[in-house]
């Protein structure tokens, strides 16, 4: 796997999390509105699509919840596998440019910014850490951490 590749899996499974969590709020407010269409005081109703739609929205919540628990589990991992290994980056200042790019999600600019330096001297730093992380996923065999 390439250098940036493997730095950018948890930014990627953020996005997948996020997705997901939305999947799950939206299936659970459809269920609930159905909840209170056919709850225990709303009035007998013969339409038995209807219920079987509530039921598959049901269905459908759970699974969702499932996938939303897998990703969180992904993105726990991914976070500490970049972390580990970008906390393997001799350079302090590499491994700081790492670190808000990679973990906190900056931009280049608001690191630089935030260093009190210009763009360059982010993008210049933000190469050498990622020389350094190819070699460290290099020595650990197959681009694998």
């Amino acid at each position: 796997m390439d250098a940036k590749d493997f730095l950018e899996r948890p930014w990627k499974l953020l996005g997948l999390l996020n997705d997901a969590k939305r999947k799950v709020t939206m299936l659970k407010a459809m269920a609930e509105r159905g909840h209170a269409a056919y709850g225990p005081e709303a009035e007998v109703v013969s339409h038995s699509r209807n219920t079987n739609l509530l039921q598959d929205t049901v269905i459908r919540l759970a699974e969702a919840r499932e996938e939303e628990a897998r990703l969180h589990g992904e993105y726990i991992d991914a976070v500490l596998e970049t972390g580990l290994v970008i906390n393997r980056v001799q350079d302090p200042v590499a491994r700081m440019v790492l670190e808000k790019r990679y973990l906190e999600f900056m931009t280049i600019v608001e690191i630089a910014k935030g260093a009190d330096h210009s763009e360059r001297w982010g993008r210049m730093r933000h190469a050498e850490g990622l020389r350094a992380v190819r070699e460290i996923l290099d020595s650990d065999g197959a681009g694998g951490v």
